[in-house]
């Protein structure tokens, strides 16, 4: 099955702006990323040091970045090339869709992305409960913990979004009935 991972990344403060937006299509048989999505936000506020810091999005990057309608809809335009916006996307955490939306203002009919999220993280912590492993530990070392090589730079949206989509193929595959002969 193809599907889409989504993550963002933000800047702080309490408006929580979002500063990148990171998607890929993937086939959940494969695990192979068949496309990626990758644009940054501009802002009309500045970027803390402590998220360039932690993302490597300078207030450059920002200032030359998409506005947010338009990088909606460019992100709109790619997950229908294989009808993704169909399905669940695929997310490490909650929120990500709610807060596009909240940020964009879109009517429901405007909104193109589908209704659900589905977490990847709520199933890593149940794998975790049911092995008796630690919860704790973001994407990067959750993937390590199920043998999973974390590639790129965490906090990079498009990284988090390839993790994401790496994980929930690694946990399909950790909770597929074995075949019978």
């Amino acid at each position: 099955m193809i599907r889409i991972s989504l993550d963002l990344e933000m800047n702080e403060g309490d408006n929580k702006s979002i500063i990148q937006i990171g998607a890929c299509i993937f086939n959940t048989e494969t695990a192979e990323i068949l496309d990626t999505f990758d644009q940054i936000i501009i802002q009309d506020e500045e970027i803390t040091s402590y998220i360039t810091n932690l993302t490597k999005i300078t207030q450059e990057k920002v200032n030359n970045g998409k506005s947010l309608n338009e990088s909606y809809w460019d992100l709109v335009s790619f997950s229908n090339r294989l009808e993704c916006q169909k399905f669940p996307i695929v997310t490490w955490g909650s929120g990500d869709l709610q807060l596009l939306k909240k940020q964009l203002n879109l009517s429901e009919s405007e909104w193109k992305l589908g209704r659900n999220e589905l977490n990847v993280k709520s199933i890593y912590q149940a794998y975790c409960d049911a092995n008796g492993l630690s919860l704790q530990g973001g994407l990067k070392r959750s993937s390590h913990n199920i043998g999973l090589k974390f590639s790129g730079p965490a906090h990079n949206a498009l990284q988090d979004s390839i993790g994401a989509a790496k994980m929930y193929c690694k946990l399909l595959d950790l909770l597929r009935f074995p075949k019978q002969t």
